[in-house]
C-alpha cells in the first residue's frame, strides 16, 4: 500500500467515523423531539379537561361538541407528528446499518 492509500483509507474512517455521530445525534434528539410531543398533548389535553370541567362556563352542547372536535383533532395531529418522528429515526437507524 502506497502513503496515497493510506490518506484515503484514513479519510473514508473518519468521514464514516462521522456520518455515525451525527446520525446517533439525530436519533437522540428525535427521540427527545417524541417526548416533548407527548408532553404538550398531555398537557393540552388536560387543559381541555380542565376547561370543560369549570362550573362557571356553563358549555352549551355545541360549545361541548366543539372542545370534542378540538380534542380529536389535537389527538390526531400528536400523533402524526409521532409517527414522521418514528419514521426519521427509522431512517436513521437503517442509515447506521
Amino acid at each position: 500500500m502506497t502513503s496515497d492509500d493510506n490518506k484515503e483509507k484514513r479519510k473514508a474512517e473518519e468521514e464514516l467515523r462521522l456520518l455515525y455521530q451525527v446520525t446517533t445525534q439525530d436519533i437522540a434528539f428525535f427521540k427527545q423531539q417524541q417526548w416533548t410531543v407527548t408532553n404538550y398533548v398531555l398537557l393540552l389535553f388536560g387543559a381541555m379537561f380542565g376547561i370543560s370541567q369549570i362550573p362557571v362556563l356553563k358549555a352549551t352542547s355545541s360549545e361541548r361538541f366543539a372542545l370534542c372536535a378540538l380534542t380529536t383533532v389535537l389527538g390526531v395531529a400528536g400523533i402524526a407528528l409521532l409517527w414522521k418522528l418514528e419514521r426519521s429515526i427509522t431512517a436513521r437507524r437503517d442509515r447506521l446499518e
